[in-house]
């Protein structure tokens, strides 16, 4: 299954960002070989206007199936939850730590959606 994850790094030892429109970068994640990374730069996150729901149209053409973020407002909900995407909020750390949890079924945060 294919993840995002909103990021302030494009790294895994990066923090996941505390708002999804202003995340620098959205990482993307094959859950079946957590070492496969793919960083994406966030080029949407200075718009003035609509920055997450840009934001969300990018991840849901990388056929994303879950994305983890601190925060996402009900714009970017609403146009994930019609594309089929789970958004789980209150999402923090760094990826690193959240991935080991993942790999441990104890990746139980907060589901918005």
């Amino acid at each position: 299954m294919k993840i995002a994850i909103t990021s302030n790094g494009k790294d895994l030892c990066s923090e996941i960002s505390a708002d999804f429109s202003s995340a620098d970068y959205i990482i993307l994640i094959d859950t079946s070989y957590l070492g496969n990374f793919i960083p994406i730069k966030n080029h949407h996150k200075h718009r003035i206007y609509d920055a997450e729901i840009f934001g969300a149209l990018l991840i849901i053409s990388y056929d994303v199936k879950k994305v983890y973020t601190g925060y996402c407002s009900q714009n970017g909900l609403r146009i994930f939850n019609r594309a089929g995407i789970k958004v789980i909020n209150n999402s923090y750390g760094t990826i690193e730590d959240n991935l080991h949890k993942l790999n441990r079924d104890d990746f139980n945060l907060v589901q918005s959606n």
